[in-house]
């Protein structure tokens, strides 16, 4: 994985800090408009590590479970040993990363059971960390570490939940069968919540400086933000009479209403028969309810139930401390930090991109060819080819000893990467076999005229349907490679040119003081060179998995 992710060592993490320091200071600030008219704001982290989305999607399901365990496990190592701790920053989010990518598969190896088994090792090293000598109503750095591991995997697993939240109501009443990511993670999210909801822990994590998950640039986790998500889909299923929560028993010894109440247990404490699923999962989606609940009458500054709003919120700053400081100290360098920044934004160039033309380069038809047809079909968007891209495609479509002036296809993106010698004829032929069939596909819409896709040359023009041309496809050298790109993003560059403002450009220009520039058309890459050349001659870019999610292309 040091290849994958780059290098771990000090040295490395502050070159990769610094240079993404400088990369978000040179951005332009991109306002994206959809065609509805509602207005966003580009995120700085979606482009510097888009690509580690990917870093998992075409190894086997089996190849990430087995080195996701060992990874999980020599984190929680770390951690109760107390051994090798100047690794745990690389290790944990690595591990967290591929459970991440795991756990979101349907067809994921890993039980129930395995799940709970690896948040409870988390929930010991919590515990175990305990003995070390600090002061009264503090945790040590070790002990916030595990807890943050323990509600990073919160947060993973939440999401598997919230994923189904607009059918949670089907699924509670048995209209819909529980789906399998669902089923895979409900009993550790019952252990987890019933841990959060214990008074020793509201004491610990009361004691912790800041409450939150892991901090990563390879990935964002929002605890709270996913909590009050599944926590208010919860509460919307209670108050429909769908969710029955969990009672306490007696204490006194006296009989209960047993018209009204079912008594259950559940199978992580002792194996449950399967005809008490559906009640199981009532049990285990209301604990995650009664720990949000719990959470809300702790006082807690990040996460709360907002009685104006009659819903969970999460109102959490990782940086904001629970000590009260004095702000009269530090009022001139805050307004000095704040004119600095104000000075930096009136000077920063802001881009208005309103999607039409959208340009893939070569290895988003390699990789992402289903979703390019997704957005042909949608209708729209407008996906432009450049001839230089149908070129590469037909190239790499054919065997590489009869490829005119072709060397390594690792050559041709960052996505697609040789292990071995022994893998590089498996890789050739991965490579072929995608190139063709996304030859394939536009010849197919070439000879159907299918609409919402055409070519663009490197001067910009329009041809109608799709059109295999004639120029250069060289990829023999990575310089060859450089002046593909370069065809590449020389195609939207000429395009953007040749392209009208739009209508309310006119008016806006006069008193936006910030130098304004409009954009409808947009490269979709997962190439981080290109990306950067694009961002330098003010093209606007996104990876396809970031421009379908918002695009809200299913």
């Amino acid at each position: 994985l040091d290849e994958r992710f780059g290098l771990t060592t000090a040295s490395g993490m502050n070159a990769q800090h610094k240079e993404k320091e400088i990369y978000k200071g040179e951005k332009p600030h991109e306002v994206w408009i959809s065609s509805d008219g509602k207005r966003t704001n580009r995120d700085d982290n979606d482009m510097v590590d888009s690509s580690n989305a990917f870093d998992f999607e075409n190894d086997s399901i089996v190849k990430l479970y087995r080195r996701t365990v060992p990874y999980l496990l020599h984190t929680s190592g770390l951690l109760i040993t107390k051994i090798g701790m100047e690794q745990f920053e690389s290790e944990s989010e690595r591990a967290l990363l591929q459970l991440q990518a795991l756990i979101s598969r349907d067809e994921c190896p890993m039980s129930a059971v395995q799940v709970v088994q690896i948040c409870a090792l988390y929930i010991f090293a919590v515990h175990n960390c305990s003995s070390i000598s600090v002061e009264m109503n503090t945790c040590s750095l070790l002990q916030q570490r595990a807890v943050q591991m323990v509600l990073s995997l919160f947060a993973i697993l939440l999401t598997c939940l919230d994923e189904f939240k607009h059918d949670l109501n089907l699924i509670l009443i048995g209209e819909k069968p529980i789906p399998s990511k669902m089923r895979r993670v409900m009993p550790a999210l019952w252990v987890l919540s019933e841990w959060l909801s214990t008074p020793s822990i509201n004491r610990l994590y009361k004691g912790m400086p800041s409450l939150g998950p892991i901090e990563s640039n390879l990935f964002q986790i929002d605890v709270w933000h996913t909590l009050a998500s599944v926590s208010n889909a919860l509460v919307y299923a209670e108050s429909e009479g769908v969710l029955a929560r969990n009672v306490p028993g007696s204490k006194d010894g006296s009989e209960v209403d047993n018209d009204k109440q079912i008594e259950i247990t559940l199978p992580e404490c002792v194996y449950l028969a399967s005809f008490g699923m559906l009640l199981a999962l009532h049990a285990r989606a209301s604990s995650i309810l009664t720990a949000a609940e719990y959470l809300d009458g702790s006082g807690l500054h990040c996460f709360s139930f907002d009685e104006h709003l009659d819903r969970f919120i999460s109102s959490c700053d990782d940086k904001r401390t629970e000590r009260d400081m004095s702000t009269s100290k530090f009022d001139d360098r805050i307004s000095s930090d704040i004119q600095e920044v104000a000075d930096d934004e009136r000077d920063r160039v802001v881009i208005e991109v309103r999607p039409n033309y959208l340009v893939p380069d070569t290895n988003a038809f390699i990789d992402h060819l289903e979703s390019i047809q997704r957005i042909v079909d949608n209708g729209r968007y407008t996906v432009l080819v450049p001839t230089t891209v149908a070129s590469e495609l037909s190239c790499l479509s054919k065997p590489a000893a009869t490829r005119p002036a072709m060397g390594s296809a690792a050559q041709m993106g960052q996505s697609i990467q040789f292990v071995s010698m022994d893998q590089e004829d498996e890789q050739e032929n991965w490579v072929m076999e995608r190139a063709r069939s996304a030859v394939a596909f536009l010849k197919k819409a070439s000879e159907q005229k299918t609409g919402h896709i055409a070519t663009v040359t490197s001067k910009g023009s329009r041809l109608p349907s799709v059109f295999f041309g004639a120029e250069q496809c060289s990829s023999s050298s990575i310089n060859d490679k450089t002046v593909n790109d370069d065809m590449i993003l020389s195609s939207c560059s000429a395009l953007s040119s040749l392209l009208p403002n739009p209508l309310s450009a006119s008016t806006e220009s006069a008193t936006i003081k910030p130098s304004r520039l409009y954009r409808s058309v947009v490269l979709l890459t997962d190439d981080r060179a290109l990306s950067i050349k694009a961002i330098c001659a003010n093209i606007p870019c996104r990876t396809i998995a970031s421009f379908l999610k918002w695009a809200i292309i299913q």
